[in-house]
C-alpha cells in the first residue's frame, strides 16, 4: 500500500500499471482514486482505458461519460468516447464525439483519422 493515499497518486499508479499491461491492478488503483475523490475526473478516463483494454466497452463508455460530466471541455474524454463508439460500430455517436473533439482541439489528428473511418 502506498503511503500517499491521494487520488492523484492512485491515478498515477493506475497509469503505470496500465503501461505495464496490469489492467486489473490498474482498475484497483483507479477505483481507489475515485473512492477518495469521486470528482477526480482523470481517474474516470484512465479507468475507462483499463476497461477498454480488457474488452469492457460499456464500462469504459460509462467512465468517459462521467469524465465529461465532471469536465465538459476535456478533449481526451471525447476522443476516447468517440473511439469506443467506433469500435462498437455506433457510428453516429462516434461522429458526434469526434466532432466535439475537433471543436475543442482542431489539431487532433487521431480524431480526424477516426472520423475518416466513420465516413468510409
Amino acid at each position: 500500500m502506498l503511503e500517499d493515499e491521494s487520488p492523484s497518486t492512485q491515478t498515477q499508479l493506475g497509469l503505470v500499471l496500465l503501461a505495464l499491461g496490469k489492467y486489473e491492478d490498474a482498475l484497483t488503483s483507479l477505483n481507489r482514486a475515485i473512492e477518495l475523490d469521486p470528482k477526480f475526473y482523470a481517474a474516470y478516463g484512465n479507468r475507462g482505458i483499463a476497461h477498454s483494454r480488457i474488452g469492457e466497452t460499456d464500462l469504459a463508455l460509462a467512465d468517459y461519460d462521467q469524465e465529461i460530466e465532471l469536465n465538459p471541455d476535456y478533449v481526451l474524454a471525447y476522443r476516447s468516447c468517440g473511439s469506443a463508439y467506433l469500435l462498437r460500430g455506433e457510428l453516429e455517436l462516434a461522429m458526434a464525439d469526434l466532432d466535439r473533439t475537433i471543436e475543442l482541439d482542431p489539431e487532433s489528428a487521431s480524431a480526424y483519422v477516426n472520423r475518416g473511418v466513420v465516413l468510409a
